[in-house]
């Protein structure tokens, strides 16, 4: 395994389950995380208000409206044909159903349109602000979308936005969805891009911000004392991690939206029930499978646990994942229970043939 460098969310990740943040840096392992329709639209959003920053000043609201939607219909379908490719068999719905779409669209678009009552003069704004650099101590503000690594504190990430006010550096983070004014949520990513910055730009952080839709800054206090205690605690985590010697800790909460269940020993050993009677994940030998219509196969299970193994149907599969009889298949995530013994197949349901 190569040097870890310690990101605000691998951080987050281990503080919720150690053994998860383990597999999400594991090279083989790494292959069961795939994007979510959310996380696609942030992406979308995100490189547009990145790019945006360097359009010209002199362009009117009509050119900048034009700019976004070429753009936006551009980025959505770069991350569709994503989606699709990791996702395959299952079939993706089409973005405009996606949720959160057309609210997301629309935060999106404001931002662009009118962000220069949030942000710094574009002028401003280097043509390079977005290549990547290593330890780059002294690089000068601002800085979009740019990627930092501190090598003296092991530590890496990807602020949205850093600028300087007042001789002190400004960060500011860009939410979507509807979570985006869940400030208490974003503090502690916010709290490690402070300690980034200053360690990398070699500079003092005077504020940090959420910019949500509608045009609204949101301020994060900066607690010291919180910053410090978390900068004192990244070498456990990155020793803990480069050790790979870390517990699981199974639960629902921290189970549901986890992608490696289906190699965690310690979540199948707990028997997780979302309600009585409705396991997250439903592992067992395939009895039967059977064709509906060309492109879908309903399997007959026989599960490794519950009431006395009774059969489990599970409908609504893609015949291409080629699943036969006699397989152990591991399926979870999104299983839609129409009774205890049937159950539907959605398309971001994930099926392991595991023998």
């Amino acid at each position: 395994m190569s040097e870890i460098r310690l990101s605000a969310s691998l951080y987050q990740r281990f503080q919720t389950c150690p053994k998860s943040a383990v597999f999400s840096i594991d090279h083989e392992a790494k292959a069961f995380s795939k994007p979510s329709l959310r996380a696609a639209l942030g992406n979308v959003s995100h490189k547009l208000i990145e790019d945006s920053v360097r359009i010209p000043q002199d362009w009117k609201s009509d050119q900048i409206h034009d700019w976004f939607e070429v753009n936006w219909e551009t980025f959505v379908e770069k991350q569709y044909a994503e989606l699709v490719e990791k996702w395959a068999p299952n079939i993706v719905p089409k973005p405009r159903s996606w949720p959160g779409y057309f609210a997301t669209r629309a935060s999106a678009k404001t931002l662009v349109i009118k962000n220069s009552g949030l942000l710094p003069p574009k002028t401003s704004v280097p043509t390079n602000s977005s290549t990547t650099g290593d330890d780059s101590k002294g690089v000068s503000l601002p800085l979009v979308e740019r990627f930092l690594s501190s090598s003296d504190l092991g530590i890496v990430g990807k602020p949205d936005f850093v600028f300087l006010e007042n001789d002190k550096a400004t960060i500011y983070d860009y939410k979507f969805g509807n979570n985006q004014l869940d400030l208490d949520k974003h503090k502690l990513q916010m709290y490690f891009y402070y300690i980034l910055v200053e360690s990398v730009v070699n500079m003092k952080v005077g504020r940090l911000a959420i910019v949500a839709s509608s045009n609204r800054v949101w301020e994060i206090p900066s607690d010291l004392k919180q910053i410090k205690d978390l900068e004192n605690d990244i070498p456990r985590v990155l020793e803990a991690l480069n050790s790979g010697k870390v517990m699981a800790l199974p639960s629902t909460q921290n189970c549901k939206f986890c992608p490696f269940k289906s190699i965690c020993e310690p979540f199948r050993k707990a028997n997780i029930e979302i309600y009585p009677h409705r396991p997250m994940a439903i592992v067992g030998e395939v009895l039967q499978t059977k064709p509906v219509g060309e492109n879908f196969q309903e399997l007959s299970i026989k599960p490794e646990r519950g009431p006395d193994q009774e059969e489990i149907k599970v409908f609504g599969i893609p015949r291409e994942y080629g699943v036969r009889v006699g397989d152990t298949v591991f399926i979870s995530d999104n299983l839609e229970f129409r009774d205890e013994r049937l159950i539907g197949f959605s398309w971001n349901t994930r099926l392991i043939i595991q023998g």
